[in-house]
């Protein structure tokens, strides 16, 4: 399927419908306008504006996510988990150091 700026609207529209009680994936947008998933990774790689729309709809899969697990609408440890690995969030691996300042005084 050729590409067409309609995809982008489709897509914002689609990561902003909360009348559904399933969570917005990519893969399930793909499905539903019919073209595989390479091909909308294609677009995002070859289209400024739909790179632009795709991280705007991260943004709304990670606001659906912490929303959804606060109405305990999606389970709370799924949710955590994502947006641990999807989304770079949770708690953060403090680095921890040691150090020793010796001085000599004669």
């Amino acid at each position: 399927m050729a590409y067409s700026q309609c995809f982008e609207r489709q897509m914002l529209q689609y990561f902003s419908d909360e009348s559904t009680p399933e969570f917005p994936t990519f893969a399930s947008f793909a499905m539903k306008i019919g073209v595989p998933m390479r091909e909308l990774e294609a677009w995002r790689r070859e289209q400024s504006t739909f790179a632009a729309a795709w991280e705007e709809c991260r943004e709304r899969q990670k606001s659906a996510l912490i929303r959804g697990a606060l109405a305990k609408r999606y389970d709370a440890s799924t949710a955590k988990y994502l947006l641990g690995t999807l989304f770079g969030l949770g708690e953060e691996q403090a680095e921890q150091s040691f150090s020793v300042t010796v001085e000599v005084v004669e």
